[in-house]
């Protein structure tokens, strides 16, 4: 996994034209397919109601700490990261952070309890 390094073809030359490239042919895309994917699955019920332009923006955040932690300090790291287990993880917790939460009150008593808790 190498994302940051398309924007540097060379050590310590940043290319603003490569970087605007990047963007707008790798990253704007999977940004529009992660958004149409939160987007579908809050309005199926399937996710809780998140703002998906900022959702688009955390769910690839681990993998980009992933990638620099790899490349620069686990040669550093007495405990090596395993990056399978690391990544299993991350789906995991995305996976459970985004389902709704099963409460045993009615619809109209958690807006109650809602109200309450804004007055």
């Amino acid at each position: 996994m190498a994302l940051p390094r398309p924007t540097q073809p060379r050590p310590g030359r940043f290319s603003p034209d490569l970087a605007r490239f990047y963007h707008a042919e790798v990253i704007s895309r999977g940004h529009r397919l992660v958004q149409r994917i939160l987007e579908r699955g809050i309005a199926n019920s399937e996710f809780v109601d998140l703002d998906p332009e900022l959702g688009t923006r955390l769910v690839p955040a681990p993998l980009v700490h992933l990638l620099l932690w790899r490349h620069c300090f686990d040669v550093c790291d007495v405990h090596r990261l395993d990056p399978e287990r690391y990544l299993r993880q991350h789906l995991e917790m995305i996976l459970n952070g985004l389902r709704p939460r099963v409460t045993k009150t009615k619809p109209a008593a958690r807006v109650r309890q809602r109200e309450a808790k804004v007055s």
